[in-house]
């Protein structure tokens, strides 16, 4: 008799005892190979990372010789080829806009060196106001501290991160998103360097849209300006948007969904050009990276995005915002995510 292990997509796995095989049944004491994937370019299954394993004692097992257990598992990768492309066929692309915004901290207008300023509170629900009516559904917000958190979330009832999860510490660079529109997948915080090299947490998270299932991640930051006050910061500002770049590249090639990258870099031309070097990057008001040029309309603020699989129309830099609800402009774009089929 022969004792089945499994079939492994394209790899049937068995052992024999050979003094008891089964008349007219092929030899199980070896592998044997299933046709290569119709229409993979000729790709081996052991080059394919997501095997699908058909257990032991199965229906598509029980009874069968090898050569049967093999067209068998040809038929079950061909149904799966063709179920992927269809759910890929009849995905949607994902339309959005995406902002980013230094809200100007409470603490610099309530007492602080911008009291002309109203208190955070208040100009914080003016920035939610208008960040709802534009029709922004997901932005990283920097400067953004706990009365002004809690402010935000009052307003708009929208989902926060860090938020104050990680108290007074991680809530300064938050990504904010509408829950009509978006669901969270998954929230981390990394480090980056800020003031003199003090490490800061870096927020991320992967938001899935609910009308089309498309994922992307969102990371907000807020690197350091060099002023008498502050010391000369420009070696850490270099660190950290390095990193950050870094850290899009990697959750890209790791995931495979896009990344945005938005925030308050406190550069222009060298933020741009290294975050968009080698073509890693692209940025929501264009430029281009090689060689490296500014687009036309720019600040220190920032919307960057991994180019494959993200196009950007629509960018706008709002000046409005300046000397009344902060000291910089709300900058957003309307975004295209590809097709992404959607998974349960």
């Amino acid at each position: 008799m022969v004792a089945l292990t499994g079939v492994v997509l394209g790899v049937v796995a068995a052992s024999a005892d050979p003094t008891k095989r089964a008349s007219g049944s092929a030899d199980l004491s070896a592998a044997v190979a299933i046709p290569v994937l119709p229409g993979s370019g000729g790709v081996t299954q052991r080059q394919i990372p997501d095997l699908l394993v058909i257990p032991p004692g199965s229906d598509m097992t029980q009874g069968k010789t090898a050569e049967q257990i093999s067209a068998k598992a040809q038929r079950v990768v061909t149904l799966r080829d063709r179920a992927e492309a269809k759910a890929l066929a009849e995905a949607k692309p994902t339309v959005f806009r995406v902002g980013s915004l230094n809200v100007l901290g409470a603490s610099h207008s309530d007492g602080g060196n911008k009291s002309r300023y109203a208190d955070g509170a208040t100009r914080v629900r003016s920035a939610a106001a208008k960040i709802r009516g534009l029709g922004i559904s997901v932005i990283g917000l920097q400067e953004y501290e706990p009365k002004q958190h809690f402010a935000f979330v009052n307003a708009t009832g929208w989902g926060v991160f860090p938020g104050m999860s990680m108290g007074t510490r991680g809530v300064r660079n938050s990504i904010a998103w509408n829950p009509a529109v978006w669901t969270l997948v998954e929230s981390h915080t990394g480090t980056t360097p800020y003031f003199r090299g003090n490490q800061v947490p870096l927020p991320y998270v992967l938001l899935e849209n609910k009308a089309t299932g498309g994922k992307a991640w969102f990371i907000s930051v807020h690197n350091p300006i060099s002023s008498g006050k502050r010391g000369q910061n420009q070696k850490w500002r270099s660190i950290a948007t390095a990193k950050q770049a870094a850290l899009m590249t990697s959750l890209r090639a790791q995931s495979g969904y896009p990344v945005f990258l938005t925030g308050d870099f406190n550069e222009r031309g060298e933020a741009f050009c290294r975050v968009t070097a080698g073509g890693r990057a692209i940025a929501a008001n264009g430029g281009t990276s090689s060689p490296c040029r500014l687009p036309g309309t720019n600040g220190i603020d920032w919307i960057f995005a991994s180019p494959s699989g993200v196009s950007f129309t629509g960018y706008v830099r709002d000046n409005s915002t300046i000397g009344r609800i902060s000291d910089h402009p709300l900058i957003y774009a309307t975004a295209t995510l590809a097709p992404q089929p959607k998974t349960d």
